[in-house]
């Protein structure tokens, strides 16, 4: 069952991050599911909800964060650079958790949560997130 944080972006905005955590005890690597501009609403809403459940089966902490009010999306709505500080936010949230190793982190975006989750990647020193080539 996912739990509901708030992370924060700066002083005054907030959102909504749905976490299933690790068992007590444990740290286990993060992996973030970053949606699209549908938001968490219908009609992917309950199908992103059930692969971070599904994510965290398999033995990560799993993570969907919202970065839109409320959860709803916008379908016009293509910025991906200014959803990177949320995301960043988002991530330095779920990093500082007692049951996550930092140090492993996977990002699996969906529409324009894969460009956001791209940008991240671009972002970051080396090292910090990987492309995994199957």
């Amino acid at each position: 069952m996912l739990k509901t944080e708030k992370y924060a972006v700066d002083r005054v905005t907030s959102f909504d991050v749905e976490i299933a955590p690790a068992p007590p005890g444990k740290k286990l690597p993060l992996v973030v599911v970053v949606h699209g501009n549908l938001g968490l609403g219908a009609p992917f809403g309950t199908s992103l909800r059930n692969f971070t459940e599904e994510l965290a089966s398999l033995g990560f902490v799993a993570a969907l964060p919202t970065y839109y009010k409320g959860g709803i999306g916008n379908i016009m709505d293509a910025d991906i650079k200014g959803k990177l500080p949320i995301l960043t936010a988002a991530i330095n949230h779920l990093s500082s958790r007692a049951d996550v190793d930092a140090s492993r982190l996977g990002l699996v975006g969906f529409s324009l949560g894969g460009g956001i989750s791209m940008a991240y990647i671009n972002s970051v020193p080396a090292g910090k997130v990987r492309d995994r080539k199957s």
